[in-house]
């Protein structure tokens, strides 16, 4: 099996259980003048998370699964099943936590 065949297999992996494909980026960040080097891994992430900020948070989480799928806490909460017990922290579904707040929000 070929390298591009092992990482091809892994995309898909994950593709199929709903998580957001984003292409590799460079070193050097294109269109954006703000930065010379990608600062630790984040950069590539930016238009994610301005989708997320022109959105609001709620209604962000909901509409892009990979966003919902990489958030471990929420207004404080654990959203994390798995940290949660690694840390004996009590936990919520992120989904639970988002309909509360929304109906807060409409009342």
């Amino acid at each position: 099996m070929t390298v591009n065949e092992i990482r091809s297999k892994y995309l898909d992996f994950f593709k199929a259980r709903g998580h957001t494909i984003i292409p590799g980026a460079s070193l050097v960040p294109e269109n954006d003048p703000t930065t010379l080097f990608t600062g630790s891994g984040m950069q590539p992430l930016l238009p994610y998370l301005l989708e997320a900020a022109s959105l609001g948070v709620s209604q962000a989480l909901q509409q892009n699964r990979g966003l919902a799928v990489g958030v471990c806490t929420y207004q404080g909460t654990c959203t994390n099943i798995a940290v949660a017990k690694i840390f004996d922290l009590k936990s919520k579904k992120l989904s639970m936590l988002l309909n509360s707040h929304l109906e807060t929000m409409r009342n």
